[in-house]
């Protein structure tokens, strides 16, 4: 039986996650370090394209994500090393940004 609820060790076995539509300006590296186990994220409609962006490495504590959604975020462009460590992704939605050029590859 459960007597206690720890929230910090419920989110480690998050597998799906939704922050569309906020005011997120940025993801910097290690922002999902505690959801190891995470499977989708969801981050479109929030104003990438008007701070910083996704910084290198932003997904990379997500090796299990098969799917991510960043549509609708103003992004024009994306550092290289951003999807680093996504080695599972198999859905990545980027309509309604302004993204010319894909970073392909590891940055080193």
């Amino acid at each position: 039986m459960v007597k206690k609820v720890d929230a910090g060790q419920l989110l480690q076995f998050q597998v799906e996650l939704d922050l569309s539509y906020n005011l997120l300006s940025e993801v910097p590296s290690d922002s999902f370090g505690d959801l190891s186990q995470l499977r989708e994220l969801r981050l479109s409609g929030n104003p990438l394209g008007g701070g910083s962006g996704l910084f290198e490495g932003a997904f990379a504590d997500l090796p299990a994500l098969i799917r991510l959604e960043l549509s609708g975020c103003g992004l024009r462009a994306i550092q290289a090393g951003a999807f680093d460590g996504l080695d599972q992704l198999q859905w990545l939605r980027l309509d309604g940004n302004l993204v010319w050029d894909l970073p392909m590859g590891h940055s080193t």
